[in-house]
């Protein structure tokens, strides 16, 4: 999974690319992370088109290592830890003072409640 300090260097990188190729003051809007229980929560107990239940398909997905979400799409714990690091990566997204030093315009205020 990816850590907090990772996450962090790549949203910086990006923000020092767009600040190359976007005029001053322009405006950046920063979409909040999704919490990937949500697909484990609504889709556990259905069948994929194939004709399998989606469980059976993560599990194959997982074991060719092809899952394209292995942290959400599983049937273990791993989707509760995989939710504690998205809550991390949320509180820990970026500071006022990282955006500060750039010429565009982010807001430092949350967009979302933690529930």
């Amino acid at each position: 999974m990816t850590t907090v300090p990772e996450f962090r260097a790549a949203v910086l990188k990006g923000l020092s690319y767009l600040d190359t190729v976007l005029p001053a003051g322009s405006h950046v809007a920063f979409m909040p992370l999704v919490d990937g229980r949500v697909l484990w929560d609504h889709m556990h107990d259905r069948i994929h088109p194939i004709g399998v239940p989606y469980p059976a398909v993560y599990e194959l997905l997982s074991c060719v290592g092809s899952n394209p979400c292995w942290g959400w799409l599983n049937s273990n714990e791993v989707r509760f830890l995989s939710g504690m690091m998205l809550l991390s990566l949320l509180l820990h997204f970026f500071t006022c003072a990282d955006v500060e030093k750039f010429h565009l315009r982010a807001s430092c205020q949350p967009q979302c409640s933690l529930h």
